[in-house]
């Protein structure tokens, strides 16, 4: 595919200094060609040339270049400022010791807020923050871009609180018309409506990481900078199934959902909910599925950061989370670890750039609501440590940077990886749009960076909740099928130039395609393990544990996720782990001991609970796969496995 570039042709002249038979075609003393920040120029200055001519510059930025190829001279290279404007440069030609010149201008388009957008390309600087990023440590987004993937044709649905739909660096990318309001509209419209922000700058955050228009000299860029958005006013509404279902459902590629609960009792998944998504990963878009996108959570430290107890959340608790046909996203941080909020389980699919604070460390710069009396640039901040969030005339960073408080620097958390991730698969389906909903996890997974490859086993971050002899949570593990899982990562970061590249051998057949056809063995958990022991008595606070096993015959049967249901009688259910092995020996911790269950005012009795994993990806499903149960905590409370079911999704 071509790059990228818009040249804009404003006289048609020549004036050569020699007059002789060979006349090249060429463009003007006054030409004026425009080049993209990032992307590589590739613009024919002077045609009807041959391979015996050569060209230099003069009065020239040093990044262009200039190259005779074939029949033509060629104006080359990538400016990596966001704006400038060059007038009086010299093209000089010369064919058997005749020169030609011409005279043409050039002007740079780009985004100032670019440099600072470090889940895009990560130079290592602190991004407005104390502390800085690590060179290197992105998405490169910028590399996709350059392969020409942008989100061309990609439809998404942000499905948050609303989104400033009017905002200069997001209304050219804004789907008019079929933007959906849950609090003003009614199911027999659709819920079609107009969002309104108020003072709620998350759904603009979220809106501006996907889509901020690029190359308009305006703030930001998106990581799919010409994918189209429809803003859903969904978290502010009242939940009804009739709006949890129309939320999930409608034109759209793309589904982003970048909000969650932060659960501390195992709530069961609304039955409806689930199968609505099972139909239209089915179903919808001739069979290929929508692909939805989610936050796994903020919550991994909350409560060692508010209480004496430090019980982390387990990403498999809050509810949707569990569900196999969504994308389950962690975050990380500019340095390249686990963000330090990040809800970690072995649901999580992928790892995207989420940032930290902005204080001390990077958070993500993105559109804010406009103006400075809302959103959170505005006048009144005093965060001295952070000049581009609160309005003041004198300050050069805000001058310069953000003058109009559009913009923020300290958009953070899950709710930040899913955008991301999001974006880059908007740059896959641009470039590719007959991906599945499968082939599009395939591809995340299989071109992800393994980031923290020396992370290794830990126990548990609060000492007095340790368990003797076990193991917390265990670092990379390469399974049968030679994937690397982690729970704090799933496969690793998202790759953005990987993911693209992939997508590309895909349609040009390159590489061989996910087989179309799917199934789940158990998706109703209707079977249940006739384990001749159970109720099984799990020992109080033992390593050890309890086990029960099933024994499966499905063929040759590709494992790509699992989901166990199970259902435990423990007086404070958070102390109960869950683990699961599969016949090729592979352990996944689906549920940490210890955990967040812990922490509510009355602690949440027993256990009745849907857990999913992939840590399994690509292993044979067929063989013997055996449960463990652990009580993580010695207090003479001990419970017991009463049932469990299984359920494997693959091919």
């Amino acid at each position: 595919m071509s790059y990228l570039v818009f040249i804009l042709l404003i006289f048609v002249s020549c004036q050569p200094t020699v007059t002789q038979k060979t006349q090249p075609k060429v463009s003007s003393s006054a030409i004026v060609v425009t080049a993209l920040m990032d992307l590589p120029l590739d613009h024919t200055i002077m045609s009807d040339v041959d391979p015996t001519w050569s060209a230099t510059l003069e009065n020239a930025p040093s990044w262009l270049g200039v190259a005779v190829v074939g029949n033509a001279i060629k104006l080359t290279g990538t400016p990596v400022q966001a704006s400038g404007y060059y007038t009086n440069i010299k093209l000089k030609a010369l064919h058997q010791g005749s020169p030609f010149e011409t005279i043409f201008n050039l002007e740079i388009r780009g985004d100032i807020l670019r440099p600072f957008q470090w889940h895009l390309r990560n130079d290592g600087e602190s991004f407005f923050s104390r502390d800085s990023g690590v060179a290197g440590v992105d998405m490169k987004v910028i590399e996709a871009w350059q392969l020409g993937a942008l989100g061309v044709g990609v439809r998404i649905a942000v499905s948050d609180s609303s989104a400033e739909i009017t905002h200069p660096d997001l209304v050219a990318n804004m789907l008019s018309g079929e933007h959906r309001n849950y609090i003003t509209g009614t199911l027999a419209n659709n819920f079609i409506g107009t969002p309104n922000p108020g003072t709620e700058r998350h759904g603009t955050a979220v809106s501006g990481i996907i889509s901020a228009v690029g190359w308009n000299n305006l703030g930001g860029t998106g990581v799919a900078p010409s994918s189209k958005i429809a803003s859903f006013n969904f978290v502010d509404s009242t939940f009804t199934t009739e709006m949890i279902l129309n939320q999930a459902s409608g034109a759209f590629d793309i589904f982003n959902y970048s909000y969650g609960t932060s659960n501390i009792s195992d709530y069961e998944d609304d039955f409806v909910y689930v199968a609505h998504l099972r139909n239209q990963v089915t179903s919808a878009k001739e069979g290929r599925g929508r692909v939805y996108i989610k936050a796994a959570g903020n919550e991994y430290d909350y409560y060692c950061l508010t209480s004496s107890l430090c019980a982390p959340q387990n990403a498999n608790i809050p509810l949707d989370n569990n569900i196999p046909y969504i994308i389950l996203t962690a975050a990380s941080d500019a340095s390249g670890i686990a963000a330090s909020y990040s809800n970690a389980g072995s649901n999580i699919w992928i790892t995207a750039p989420g940032g930290e604070d902005g204080d001390r460390k990077p958070a993500t710069v993105t559109t804010d609501l406009v103006g400075c009396v809302k959103g959170s640039s505005r006048s009144g901040r005093f965060d001295s440590f952070n000049t581009f969030e609160a309005f003041s005339s004198t300050d050069n960073v805000f001058k310069i940077y953000n003058p109009n408080c559009d913009y923020s620097s300290m958009m953070n958390g899950t709710s930040s990886s899913a955008p991301n991730t999001t974006g880059v698969v908007a740059l896959m389906l641009s470039e590719f749009p007959s991906l599945t909903w499968r082939e599009v996890k395939h591809i995340l997974a299989l071109t992800a960076v393994r980031i923290h490859a020396n992370s290794i086993a830990t126990n548990h971050p609060y000492e007095s909740l340790r368990l003797t002899g076990y193991t917390y949570e265990q670092g990379w593990v390469q399974n049968a099928a030679g994937h690397y899982f982690h729970n704090w990562y799933g496969f690793g970061q998202v790759n953005a130039k990987r993911a693209v590249e992939m997508a590309r051998q895909m349609k040009n057949s390159e590489i061989s395609r996910l087989p179309a056809s799917w199934s789940e063995t158990n998706s109703s958990f209707s079977q249940k393990v006739a384990d001749p022991a159970l109720s099984l008595a799990i020992p109080d606070g033992s390593a050890t544990g309890v086990t029960s096993q099933v024994s499966l015959s499905l063929g040759s049967m590709k494992v790509e996720s699992v989901q166990i249901n199970l259902q435990v009688t423990h007086a404070q259910s958070g102390q109960v782990g869950v683990e699961l092995t599969s016949p090729a020996g592979t352990k996944s911790i689906l549920l940490n001991i210890n955990n967040a269950l812990l922490m509510s005012s009355n602690p949440d009795s027993d256990l009745d609970v849907t857990l999913l994993s992939h840590a399994f990806y690509g292993e044979n499903a067929t063989g013997t796969w055996t449960l463990r149960l652990i009580d993580g905590k010695a207090d003479a409370l001990s419970g017991t496995l009463d049932q469990w079911a299984i359920n494997i999704l693959g091919h």
